[in-house]
């Protein structure tokens, strides 16, 4: 949040007239993450959502194109715990459905990813650290958000 204006003024210039702006948001998994037990959140559901209005109220002053990219699921065989910090689907799920809500009512673009990754065997999307997207799991995003540009 503290990056967001320098960042956007960067990426949403206009060169020529007509050109025009998206904005992509792709965060929340870090935000769920617990630490020290599997009920102490980074961000608390509250701030959570703070944020997430924050990003999005201010990024309309560069576009009415505001996409947040939904969370992706972890493999908790590899997550639970790591070095005291949990990554665990049931609350990735959670704050996947705030950010969800916080869309909704601020009229931004909600690309759910997770539907999608339940119904198949999402674990082969998922580098070895069973956190982060792999080749095939960010083909996967990227074939759920570029159709919100057709």
């Amino acid at each position: 949040m503290k990056r967001f204006s320098t960042e956007a003024e960067v990426r949403c210039r206009k060169v020529y007239p007509d050109d025009r702006a998206s904005l992509i948001f792709a965060i929340g998994l870090n935000d769920a993450k617990c630490v020290h037990s599997q009920d102490n959140p980074v961000t608390g559901p509250e701030d959570f959502r703070k944020n997430i209005a924050f990003l999005a109220e201010n990024a309309t002053q560069y576009t009415n194109h505001i996409i947040f990219v939904g969370l992706t699921l972890v493999d908790e065989q590899k997550t639970v715990p790591i070095d005291n910090v949990y990554f665990l689907n049931d609350k990735i799920k959670v704050y996947n459905e705030l950010l969800s809500e916080e869309c909704q009512k601020r009229n931004a673009t909600f690309v759910n990813i997770i539907p999608e990754w339940s119904n198949s065997d999402y674990l082969h999307l998922l580098s070895d650290d069973g956190i982060h997207p792999n080749e095939k799991g960010h083909w996967s995003i990227f074939r759920n958000v570029v159709q919100w540009f057709t």
